[in-house]
């Protein structure tokens, strides 16, 4: 098969995880409390407490369920110190994520694109296990990627240079015969380039400035399809 083996990085580079949890954060928080009053201070509190919590557990401090049930309960008990309100808005949100779950704009042409170009596709993502999958499989995206590497199954996160090394086993090829792309500058572009694998930075916010040492920025699935021929080249491979 011609060319790097390609994996994508899932959320926010082919799923739009931002825009899902955002409206089921929202459509949980009227159903639970009857109002959108004080949702917005709520949602940033959310975000800031979940924030911590990955980092946390990107460093072996806190557990898997922590950060699954512990970022609600922090968040929401902020709200009320009910428990089993905080359980019932904690199952509700995961009800409503998953049925919010839809491809970034242009995802599927993308993929469809690199398949039918006959390249070896994978996702390499540091979400739990148990989501990412189901993402793929609700979307209908399973016989597009040979190989599916996750950070719980690799035991190491991104940006640590253990889970490029685990996909390199799984691929059966070296470093410099993979393509990375993902959304996330620090963790995705540095991680994979520090990793040997070439590099590029899809831009989901489209406000970075960020460039090297990707060898494109794209801002789209668009902007990705029309840059592929010349990606491709600059892989060398």
């Amino acid at each position: 098969m011609p060319g790097p083996f390609i994996f994508f990085d899932l959320d926010n580079t082919l799923v739009d995880h931002s825009l899902a949890e955002k409206n089921a954060l929202y459509k949980t928080y009227k159903t639970v409390f009857g109002e959108d009053t004080g949702f917005e201070p709520f949602r940033l509190a959310y975000h800031a407490i979940n924030l911590k919590l990955w980092d946390a557990y990107s460093r072996s401090e806190v557990s898997k369920e922590e950060v699954k049930f512990g970022r609600f309960d922090r968040s929401v008990g902020q709200l009320t110190r009910d428990k089993v309100v905080i359980d019932r808005f904690t199952a509700a949100y995961y009800e409503n994520y998953i049925r919010e779950w839809q491809p970034v704009a242009g995802a599927d042409k993308v993929l469809e694109y690199v398949k039918k170009a006959d390249y070896r596709l994978g996702i390499l993502s540091n979400g739990f296990t148990e989501l990412q999958y189901l993402k793929i499989k609700n979307l209908g995206w399973e016989s597009f990627f040979e190989v599916v590497v996750l950070s719980e199954e690799a035991g190491v996160q991104k940006p640590d240079p253990g889970i490029f090394r685990y996909a390199e086993q799984r691929t059966g090829l070296p470093s410099g015969d993979h393509l990375y792309i993902g959304d996330s500058f620090e963790t995705d572009v540095l991680g994979s380039h520090a990793a040997g694998w070439k590099t590029v930075f899809f831009d989901y916010s489209g406000k970075s400035g960020h460039s090297d040492p990707a060898l494109a920025v794209v801002q789209g699935h668009d902007r990705l399809l029309e840059a592929f021929p010349r990606i491709l080249t600059l892989t060398g491979v």
